[in-house]
């Protein structure tokens, strides 16, 4: 899962875009998104801005990474990067784990992880037995109760994910 999440990272986005999306669904998304066809199956080619043979464009996966980039630059953190992340990640269903500073000293790190992964895990037991035990609601979990619940959770999954990014440098 790793491996393919760095290959696809790799990729230029016009390859990744012809990856997500085949040739013949061109149409059917340029009809989507109010569109020329040509505009879709350019997005899937390296642009020549440039020249005079231009025959790609920028995608908005492009134009994403540029946006990004821009905070990236010229923020003194990454939390509005991190919050567009965020947001794409929420829309397709998952979640966005950024990834940790890395120390010097991978003994006392991965050491300092899996206390972290035993921490957040032990945090998002008790909190989902409190919400699903709690004696108002047995059973059910309120608005806020998933909402608290979720966030744990995640934080369990945030630990879990930079123990294995620094597995994978180590």
């Amino acid at each position: 899962m790793v491996n393919r999440t760095l290959k696809l990272f790799m990729m230029s986005p016009w390859a990744f875009w012809s990856l997500v999306f085949k040739r013949g669904e061109a149409k059917y998304l340029a009809e989507h998104l109010s569109v020329v066809q040509q505009t879709i199956t350019g997005w899937g080619r390296e642009p020549n801005i440039n020249g005079p043979n231009a025959s790609g464009r920028r995608s908005p996966l492009q134009y994403m990474s540029m946006i990004i980039d821009y905070c990236l630059e010229y923020d003194e953190t990454p939390d509005r990067a991190h919050q567009l992340a965020e947001y794409i990640s929420t829309r397709a269903g998952g979640t966005f784990v950024p990834l940790p500073e890395c120390s010097e000293e991978p003994d006392a790190e991965l050491m300092q992880k899996l206390s972290e992964i035993l921490k957040e895990t032990a945090e998002s037991i008790s909190e989902t037995n409190k919400a699903w035990f709690d004696e108002k609601t047995p059973g059910k979990f309120t608005r806020k109760e998933k909402e608290r619940v979720t966030t744990e959770h995640l934080e369990a999954i945030r630990a879990h994910v930079q123990l294995i990014k620094l597995i994978e440098r180590l």
